[in-house]
């Protein structure tokens, strides 16, 4: 890479800007000539492959139109790995398409990888981007028609994926992992097919981009009250320090935990001290101060349902006589996880209707001391706000008791008030084995979304919200489908957990940016 800063034409205010690496395009190259010259105005120079002689410039833009080859590519030079690094590339127009995917991001390697740190790759039917970390999608977002521009910047580790979609540049992901010490603004053919593309300018400012958080917060204050959030961000931004809310939160070793106070029991003979209250099905029978299963595969259920549907609840049982099969707690139809050995459990849920129960699978074991408690809502969230926007990317680490003990930790977005919650997003590991967004209207919870993870203990759990779209993400992956939700413009976020046997870390909250949070990105 040369040497020299070279500075692109004046910016309409009166700024001129230095780039590290330029092409607009703005010569007039043939198909075949294209590759091996400088770029226009530079600095960096022509480099790739176009095994099929398809790439030329004409009228201020680079043209790729023909059948490409696997791994075709084009970059103008590399770049040292910097926190802000920016890499813009304007798409003005894509003509026609056939079955390939075209990929743009910063690379790893100048020949042969297909790789972005991050990258953007775009889908057959050119509706839509595919956001990626090395080669694995993490998820799609429908762009909408072009033209638009994308912007890709490094952080030491990671980086961030935006484009400007209307009026705004709106942060699309926030890309933990991968991390190199030279990156390659590429353009690269991942999937060959047919295509008639044009890109009006590839960029590398040399001033740098770090964009800012609403809030972040790693618990690092020393034990005691939550107090503050941070007021240096994990980019070393300077962040507005916000208070918590949260009576029964504290920090403890560096991480955020809960422990709420507990209700009266609403379980009516628990200790089945007499064969009363408790509905039996085949196999079960109340004797000898337990509720008794012997090869039993039914429930064994409350006469007089006691629960409040929507209201979470701590319930504490005791196995013993374990011979063999399962047995579960189930709140109305919410089915707690599975135990097949004896010991006592305690395990946290919500009750989607009045109905308590505890449901077999060819057990034959004792059930004892059974009680569910009731937890108060508000107490289970710990909140900052309110925020500028309500369209956010939120981010947290989650660390459960275990991956099937039966306890909630997670984030709770666009909350409506710390003291009398009614409306509200949860995004949270169930503590059997899945992650969940649940949405809350005046009360009511309806599940968006429920689908297996691979737990991880510390992994990220992440949630974004756009107007009335939502997506969620569990250790860098995609989790379910983007969800519709209502037209909620709440402004408090914070953490959601169940059980002083969890705990939080590494709390964050970004602007979207449909709020022009991210305008800077325009004039670079």
């Amino acid at each position: 890479m040369p040497a020299v800063v070279l500075y692109r034409r004046l910016q309409p205010w009166g700024i001129s800007i230095p780039y590290l690496l330029d092409d607009e395009f703005t010569d007039i190259k043939a198909a075949g000539a294209f590759l091996g010259t400088p770029a226009v105005p530079g600095p960096g120079d022509r480099q790739g492959v176009d095994t099929n002689l398809i790439m030329s410039t004409a009228g201020g833009v680079l043209v790729v139109n023909g059948t490409p080859a696997a791994s075709d590519r084009f970059h103008p030079g590399s770049v040292a790995r910097v926190a802000g690094r920016v890499f813009k590339v304007a798409l003005p127009t894509f003509v026609t398409n056939g079955a390939a995917n075209i990929r743009f991001g910063f690379s790893a390697d100048g020949t042969t990888g297909t790789d972005g740190v991050p990258g953007i790759d775009y889908n057959a039917s050119i509706t839509a981007i595919r956001i990626k970390d090395n080669v694995s999608v993490i998820y799609t977002f429908t762009l909408g028609a072009a033209p638009h521009e994308i912007a890709l910047i490094a952080r030491a580790t990671g980086g961030w994926s935006f484009a400007k979609v209307g009026a705004n540049w709106v942060m699309l992901y926030i890309h933990p992992t991968n991390s190199t010490a030279t990156l390659f603004p590429k353009f690269i053919v991942a999937t060959a097919a047919a295509i008639n593309l044009t890109v009006d300018g590839f960029r590398v400012p040399q001033s740098l981009y770090i964009p800012t958080p609403l809030a972040y917060a790693t618990f690092g204050g020393g034990d005691g009250a939550l107090g503050n959030t941070d007021a240096t961000g994990p980019d070393g931004q300077v962040v507005a320090v916000l208070a918590w809310t949260g009576a029964t939160w504290a920090i403890a070793t560096n991480k955020a935990v809960n422990t709420p106070a507990l209700g009266a029991d609403v379980v009516v003979n628990g200790a089945f001290a007499a064969d009363t209250d408790w509905n039996k099905g085949a196999g079960w029978t109340i004797t000898a101060g337990v509720g008794r299963a012997t090869a039993a595969s039914t429930d064994l259920t409350a006469a007089v349902a006691p629960l409040t549907t929507g209201t979470w609840y701590q319930t504490v049982f005791t196995i013993a006589a374990f011979t063999g099969g399962t047995v579960n707690v189930k709140l109305g139809t919410a089915v707690f996880p599975t135990h097949g050995s004896a010991a006592t459990f305690t395990e946290t849920g919500r009750a989607t209707s009045t109905a308590l129960a505890f449901t077999a699978a060819a057990a034959t074991l004792d059930v004892d001391n059974f009680s569910a408690v009731p937890l108060t809502l508000s107490e289970l969230f710990a909140s900052i706000g309110a925020l500028s926007t309500a369209d956010v990317h939120a981010r947290i680490a989650v660390t459960l008791d275990g991956a099937l003990l039966g306890k909630q930790a997670g984030l709770v977005v666009n909350l409506d008030s710390a003291a009398t919650p009614a409306n509200f997003i949860l995004a949270y590991l169930d503590g059997r084995g899945n992650a969940v967004l649940d949405e809350c209207v005046a009360g009511t919870y309806t599940n968006k979304i429920s689908a297996a993870i691979t737990y991880s203990a510390g992994a990220l759990l992440y949630v974004i919200r756009s107007g009335t779209s939502a997506w969620l993400f569990y250790n860098n992956a995609q989790v379910g489908t983007v969800q519709t939700m209502a037209a909620n413009t709440n402004k408090l976020f914070g953490m959601f957990k169940t059980s002083p046997l969890c705990s939080l870390d590494a709390f964050e909250v970004w602007p979207y940016g449909t709020g022009g949070e991210f305008a800077a990105l325009g004039a670079m």
